[in-house]
């Protein structure tokens, strides 16, 4: 495999990583819907997809390409733009399964907090149990579109009483509008709409930034969100045996990124698996898809080594470790 690219689509964003086998970062794309404001086109789409991997492809001549793709379900066929035509072989992955290849040691958790929301665990003999992933209607319940759904109906009902009172209803009845694109647009046509759900995500941002101004009711939000993922983590702990062990909890996606949201996170697994250790990943979960088709390699230390010390470059923050557990 002279080349490996890695692709991640999530709600409201798509990455590319175009690696060598050396473990090489030469190829970095990325589009996000937020900032794109592309009518309903997701980070899953086709718009989102082909944009990414435009950037991280380039003009680099390329024989043949390996691709490990998650979150889109796009065939080999539609996968690449149609201007690249080189030869390929395409190998689908769950997004959180590729996290454990950064894992310590075989027992790892990986808890992804994105537009949606699922727990993966691994047992020391390789099995893995995931739960939740169940999408915006019936779980998804520690992700962003949760957060941004009941950013929503406590903006809505804030005039209600003095006890429902909250900063998010001005704010987001603006980033409705903006999302909508109407001025006359509010927070229940907006819903009568049924937005995409990566719209419903973006909306969880404000929330975390009005929690992390002091609002009650933000604050509240974003803490039982954490609290509905550590019950998602405490039932995968059950089902492999595994809450009495000493095990990385690995966590990625935007929501993870929440101060706020990780400190209530952490405090809650605290409570019923004391051993557990709470670690944030560093590396996109792109550079992880990649990495996964190397993991296999004698050299695999050396390969990771080579990723971290390129791949800051390419997308502007340095990289030192691939785990932080502070």
């Amino acid at each position: 495999m002279q080349y490996i690219l890695g692709v991640d689509s999530g709600g409201t964003k798509s990455e590319a990583l175009l690696i060598r086998a050396d473990g090489t970062a030469v190829g970095w794309g990325r589009y996000d819907a937020t900032e794109a404001m592309a009518g309903d086109d997701g980070g899953r789409t086709l718009t989102a997809v082909h944009a990414a991997i435009r950037q991280a492809l380039g003009e680099l001549p390329i024989d043949r390409l390996h691709v490990v793709n998650a979150g889109n379900g796009l065939t080999p066929r539609y996968l690449l733009p149609p201007e690249y035509t080189c030869p390929l072989t395409v190998r689908s992955v769950v997004e959180s399964h590729t996290i454990f290849c950064v894992a310590p040691g075989r027992k790892a958790l990986v808890a992804l907090a994105g537009t949606g929301s699922h727990v993966a665990g691994r047992d020391g003999r390789g099995k893995i149990v995931i739960l939740d992933g169940l999408g915006p209607y019936i779980g998804d319940l520690g992700g962003a579109v949760s957060i941004g759904l009941e950013g929503l109906r406590a903006a809505a009902k804030s005039h209600w009483h003095p006890r429902h009172a909250t900063s998010l209803r001005p704010t987001l009845q603006q980033a409705v509008r903006a999302l909508d694109r109407h001025q006359d647009a509010n927070m229940v046509s907006f819903m009568y709409c049924q937005p995409d759900r990566w719209k419903v995500a973006s909306l969880a941002r404000h929330v975390n930034a009005e929690a992390e101004a002091g609002d009650r009711i933000a604050l509240e939000i974003i803490r039982r969100t954490a609290e509905n993922m550590a019950e998602v983590i405490y039932d995968v702990l059950e089902k492999l045996q595994l809450r009495a062990e000493c095990l990385p909890l690995i966590g990625f996606g935007g929501v993870m990124r929440s101060r706020l949201y990780w400190a209530r996170l952490r405090e809650a697994v605290s409570q019923f698996a004391p051993a557990v250790q709470p670690a944030l990943l560093q590396l996109p979960p792109v550079a992880c898809h990649a990495l996964s088709a190397l993991s296999g390699s004698r050299d695999f230390t050396a390969i990771r080594r080579n990723l971290r010390e390129t791949l800051g470059p390419l997308i502007g923050r340095e990289i030192t470790e691939e785990l932080d557990y502070s």
